[in-house]
């Protein structure tokens, strides 16, 4: 199978897969997991999910949904409702577990294994970590997921299972499995697993995210505007050239919301040793040249250690039996649980764009809380506060945070009416659009406060388009096009930009990122400028459609009672001056 430009063959992926197959590949559930120890056959009453706590206490760990701020959207009466979440890997959750009886749909690739011998403890814990929930009347809520309430569904990919969690597939089982969810109705989709090389050349071209397989994820994706999440995958620290700790597989692409693992259990301060991370490699198509060490490819982290999960060991009758395990497939599943409570609320309150990838990707990393150590090398040139980087290599934009997410998503401005900006407040989100060599702005109204912190995350899609349907792919996939857009922050005279003081411009991914500290109280604008397309084969309008999320402090203003002395003093002035 070719991944093609527009009429220029730039890989033949069919031969590649089968020459990493020879060198070593690992296509596997987030391989190299460390499995807790022996899991719990009998459950008591033990609410929400959490961490591994110890042999003594194996449900005594960190109270994961409250960590990272899910409650928040429970408090507001969002549990995921109205929102439909996919799993999709080399696996099928097993609804036999007394937390996974909602999973009745099965959206398993196209000649893929079906049934029983498709279900795997591996894709049974994941998905229990998205929305697992022990519904029956009367009985306790064991290890709820983060959208418990969310639909669930699952779907396997794989023809076959190896040790370790490898397992084979085809290009035709991976495209159908995601045209099935993504196009099928599906709102989120969740994949803990990856594909690698040990072969130098090989991980090189996976590492840019020219193959088959990612390529077609990423045009599913685009056509689709779901939101497709992703595992990091586990190489981390390992040995070797830098492109081997790189993300791989699918997420080594574009278009998917890529999330690292955080660890230790119980802090949860820090990338995890062995989460992977940037930057990643990246292929110009036009030159056919490819540049290591230049993409950041982690978006958001998650904790990823330690974690319990519902299991299946094959024993149909273990239906309270847990595991722990940690990995980079246990963190993507709590980022997918977490954009589901974002649909659930969109879809509530009505925010009709609220629900595109591009939106939940952005308002879940501007919303995300920055670690130690944070950087996206930003540095002051001519007065600007500028990034070529725009995220940190191994945090991207930090760990997840639903609770200032609930703020971004619902406090401010939730959408600006049009496509073409506006005056909006301190914090909200759009989805909006700029044409080439053209900007679209946004006045920020009120005041931003100096000295306080200011975040802008701006999301748009590549271009790629792959030749298929629900039985996978028949005429190939290719690379379309992906713009060059910048995101800056100007200071406003009447609604004018005047001084450029801080920009996010990393030339080689689809997002920007500005965390930057505002020098004075004042009124600013929020630009998105179209630079122009680093490639072009399918003749682009020349326009992008974005999903933006910013969020500032307002400066205070004087209260009522200061307000009422200052207008006595005034009318005062003036009728001294009417009594000359």
């Amino acid at each position: 199978m070719n991944v093609k430009g527009k009429g220029r063959v730039v890989a033949s992926s069919r031969l590649l897969l089968c020459s990493i197959v020879l060198a070593g590949l690992a296509s596997a559930a987030s391989a190299s997991e460390k499995n807790a120890p022996t899991p719990l056959t009998d459950v008591i009453n033990q609410s929400n999910m959490v961490s591994y706590g110890g042999a003594a206490n194996f449900f005594g760990g960190t109270y994961i949904n409250g960590f990272i701020g899910a409650s928040t959207y429970y408090t507001n009466g969002f549990t995921g409702t109205l929102a439909t979440a996919a799993n999709v890997e080399g696996g099928g959750i097993w609804n036999g577990h007394v937390v996974l009886t909602k999973v009745t749909t099965y959206k398993d690739g196209t000649g893929a294994l079906t049934g029983a011998a498709a279900r795997q403890e591996h894709a049974t814990g994941v998905g229990s970590i998205i929305a697992g929930f022990w519904g029956a009347s009367g009985q306790p809520n064991v290890t709820n997921g983060i959208a418990y309430g969310a639909t669930l569904w699952g779907s396997n990919l794989a023809t076959g299972f190896g040790g370790g969690g490898s397992f084979s597939d085809t290009d035709s089982t991976v495209y159908s499995s995601y045209f099935k969810t993504l196009k099928g109705g599906a709102d989120v989709t969740n994949s803990s697993w990856g594909f690698s090389s040990s072969n130098l050349a090989n991980q090189q071209q996976i590492s840019s995210g020219f193959v088959t397989q990612t390529v077609a994820i990423d045009a599913l994706v685009a056509e689709s505007h779901k939101l497709a999440v992703f595992s990091a995958g586990n190489s981390g620290d390992a040995g070797g050239n830098q492109v081997f700790h790189n993300v791989s597989g699918i997420g080594a692409g574009f278009n998917t919301l890529v999330v690292g693992s955080s660890g230790p259990n119980g802090t949860y301060t820090g990338r995890s040793s062995f989460s992977s991370y940037g930057p990643n490699t990246y292929y110009n198509p036009n030159t056919g040249v490819f540049t290591d060490g230049v993409r950041a490819r982690v978006d958001i982290l998650a904790p990823g250690e330690e974690i319990d999960m519902a299991d299946y060991d094959g024993n149909l009758t273990h239906t309270t039996q847990y595991w722990a395990a940690s990995g980079t497939s246990m963190a993507a599943p709590a980022v997918a649980g977490a954009a589901s409570l974002l649909v659930d609320a969109a879809k509530g309150k009505g925010y009709a764009n609220g629900t595109d990838n591009r939106v939940l990707s952005a308002i879940l990393m501007n919303s995300a809380t920055k670690l130690a150590g944070w950087t996206n090398n930003a540095a002051n040139v001519g007065g600007n506060w500028k990034t070529t980087q725009a995220l940190d290599f191994k945090q991207g934009a930090g760990q997840v945070n639903l609770t200032k997410g609930w703020d971004q998503q619902n406090s401010g401005t939730t959408d600006v009416a049009g496509l073409g900006g506006g005056t909006v407040k301190a914090i909200g989100w759009d989805y909006g659009q700029v044409s080439d060599t053209a900007a679209t702005d946004y006045l920020i109204d009120p005041v931003l406060l100096g000295g306080s912190n200011f975040t802008a995350t701006l999301v748009w899609n590549e271009g790629a388009h792959a030749v298929g349907n629900q039985d996978g792919i028949t005429g190939g996939v290719g690379i379309d096009h992906l713009s060059d857009l910048d995101l800056q922050l100007w200071t406003s005279n009447a609604g004018v930009a005047t001084d450029l003081v801080a920009e996010s411009n990393a030339g080689f991914i689809n997002r920007e990122h500005i965390n930057f500290t505002i020098g004075k109280n004042y009124h600013y604008i929020l630009r998105v400028k179209f630079l122009g397309q680093n490639y072009n084969f399918d003749q682009h309008a020349n326009s992008e459609v974005y999903g933006l999320a910013w969020s500032g402090t307002a400066a205070a203003v004087p209260e009522p009672a200061s307000m009422a002395v200052l207008a006595l003093g005034f009318l005062g002035l003036v009728a001294r001056r009417r009594r000359k």
